[in-house]
């Protein structure tokens, strides 16, 4: 599964556009009945990918709202 870029599909501007992107792109799925193990394992490898880019940036935002209600007091 490849992303065309063209006008109407134009690369992500930001790192949260393109997690977006990538998430529906590549959506949790199980092994297709004529799909090769192999193949299923890449697909899968990519999908772990995303998921961690996930967590990263939720962390992230988690931290930044932390930092932000401390400073307010």
């Amino acid at each position: 599964m490849t992303i065309k870029l063209d006008e109407d599909y134009p690369f992500p501007a930001t790192a949260d556009q393109l997690i977006d992107t990538l998430d529906q792109t590549y959506p949790h799925r199980c092994m297709g009945k004529d799909e090769d193990l192999i193949a299923h394992q890449r697909y899968s490898a990519v999908r772990e990918l995303i998921d961690q880019l996930i967590v990263a940036r939720a962390e992230y935002y988690e931290e930044q709202f932390d930092d932000k209600t401390n400073e307010s007091g």
